[in-house]
């Protein structure tokens, strides 16, 4: 999930400050501490997030899954790719009473921040702008214990988590066949991950959601194609069209903020084949104005031969299946 932001910040300034500080062993900390003090891209409200994009995810879940396989929405066993610090999306889960499993390359929940996150569902809980009925009260009233409280080391919290039902996972490559039993997952999300995962471990993702997803298992993955540099002064959402592989990956290309760069059909293809149909994608494209910019650009040989329109695909969400 994108924060977007107005910042003066040259994008070549702000990549060799990636490159330079995520090369350090407090790496995360420094980044943190840039993004809520410097960029100022946290914290941010949920709230619209919360009104529109969970129940858009709870209607493809019921109508994709939970209808076709006649199971409740409890019964779920639910995996998210990479949920960050605020695990909005797993919370929604874990509050309708399915089992929730959070996987990440590292310990990057955030207390603060999921606490914020929290307290956004309650408000708009309590305003009725989302349906609350089959709301868990007893898991809600296990979240309210947890985030009572000020202060939480992230190690502990993820205990605390664990100890109610959350299970965090922490994989430094997508094996998660090492942590997840055959054919015991029924739904599994990812929201603005796969751009930032290397085509390679794309498919060793893949690869390992086919022996943990159970048949007819679905996976919904909402995937952000711009440029992540368009936040900051003189760049675009196209902008990293213009680089060679080598001149992104040597100058550009950071290990906080990496981009793979792949096109919306060659991530496309890594899900068929390795097994799973789309059942439905929708692509979200530039304007007019955006099709200027991207015909006046210099664009790599590498990206030559690919349409116009399908370079210009903004974001896709594609749901899919495991047959």
């Amino acid at each position: 999930m994108i924060k977007r932001i107005d910042c003066h910040l040259d994008w070549r300034l702000r990549a060799l400050c990636g490159k330079t500080y995520g090369i350090l062993p407090y790496r995360r900390k420094i980044n943190y501490f840039l993004k809520k003090n410097v960029i100022k891209s946290i914290p941010f409200s949920m709230i619209p997030h919360i009104k529109d994009k969970l129940p858009s995810i709870l209607q493809i879940v019921s109508n994709n899954y939970v209808k076709k396989v006649d199971i409740s929405m409890d019964q779920i066993n639910f995996l998210e790719i990479g949920a960050g610090d605020h695990l909005i999306n797993t919370l929604m889960v874990y509050l309708m009473g399915g089992r929730s499993n959070v996987v990440d390359i590292d310990h990057v929940v955030d207390f603060s921040i999921m606490k914020s996150a929290f307290s956004d569902y309650k408000n708009v809980l309590s305003q009725n702008n989302i349906n609350g009925k089959n709301v868990n009260l007893y898991r809600l009233r296990k979240l309210n214990d947890i985030f009572d409280r000020n202060h939480l080391n992230k190690m502990d919290f993820v205990r605390l988590l664990g100890d109610i039902g959350i299970n965090y996972v922490v994989a430094k490559r997508p094996e998660y066949s090492k942590f997840f039993d055959s054919e015991s997952i029924d739904v599994v999300i990812s929201e603005a991950v796969l751009e930032h995962v290397s085509k390679s471990d794309i498919r060793l993702m893949m690869i390992n959601l086919k022996k943990i997803l159970k048949p007819n298992g679905i996976l919904l993955f909402y995937i952000d194609l711009r440029d992540h540099y368009a936040r900051y002064k003189n760049s675009n959402e196209y902008n990293y069209l213009s680089f060679s592989d080598l001149m992104w990956n040597r100058f550009f290309n950071t290990p906080m903020l990496y981009q793979n760069r792949l096109t919306i059909d060659e991530y496309y293809k890594l899900f068929t084949d390795n097994g799973f149909r789309i059942l439905s994608s929708k692509e979200t494209t530039g304007d007019v104005c955006q099709l200027t910019q991207l015909k006046t650009m210099k664009i790599n040989k590498r990206f030559l031969s690919i349409p116009i329109k399908r370079l210009m695909v903004r974001k896709v969400e594609v749901l899919m299946v495991n047959d």
